[in-house]
């Protein structure tokens, strides 16, 4: 149906836009002048112009040019990732992850969603070694996750991102997971659980990865 498609297609943006992260000055400094656009190289120029003001600027323009650094790369990776989906640069995709997972192993990419009236929204997109399409859970806002107060010490972090996924992630074996945003700076696997007194990662195995597609990677090497 529909809702397959739309989640599949969810999943391997999230797989592309981590790429697209991990590897951007690399990526952007060899792409964004292959295209020879020249208004992605002056915008590209500008982001490095901006990085560097950063540096040098008061406290009161910081805001100001972190809004525009931020405008800036959204804009350069929206760009890329559709030249690159067009391409077909990136053929790896979610089932491919799929089938990299062993029985009982789980993986989760998180990605970010945004409305009007609620800002970024965490997202996450789960698979397992039997799904026929990733399942898309609808998390929290940043704004909401970022107004706990000792994150580590109450259960309020976990309720709201590991809690919506109980049911997929449940007596499973293994769980493979790659942050996105502000998760990066939190341990979520270190997050205490609801009632049980242990960290999410004392009643599971869990890992995290920079990407999903990593987990591609190992098993070709396995099978090399």
């Amino acid at each position: 149906g529909n809702d397959s498609i739309i989640q599949s297609v969810a999943y391997n943006a999230s797989l592309i836009h981590k790429q697209l992260t991990l590897n951007a000055d690399f990526f952007f400094r060899n792409l964004v002048y292959e295209y020879r656009n020249p208004i992605l190289i002056d915008r590209y120029h500008e982001l490095g112009r901006c990085i560097m003001l950063l540096d040098d600027s008061q406290k009161a323009d910081t805001d100001s040019l972190l809004h525009r650094i931020s405008i800036l790369k959204k804009n350069l990776h929206r760009n890329v990732l559709i030249r690159q989906t067009h391409e077909d640069a990136y053929s790896q995709n979610w089932t491919d992850v799929r089938n990299a997972l062993k029985e009982g192993e789980v993986a989760i990419e998180f990605s970010i969603a945004s409305n009007e009236k609620e800002g970024d929204i965490y997202l996450a997109n789960i698979i397992s070694s039997d799904s026929n399409y990733p399942q898309s859970i609808r998390l929290c806002s940043e704004n909401r996750l970022t107004t706990i107060q000792e994150i580590y010490k109450t259960t309020e972090g976990y309720n709201m991102l590991w809690k919506p996924m109980e049911p997929f992630v449940k007596n499973k074996k293994k769980i493979y997971f790659s942050p996105i945003g502000k998760l990066y700076q939190i341990g979520i696997e270190h997050l205490p659980v609801e009632t049980s007194g242990k960290t999410f990662s004392e009643i599971y195995d869990v890992s995290r990865l920079s990407s999903t597609r990593e987990l591609i990677k190992k098993d070709s090497l396995k099978s090399s």
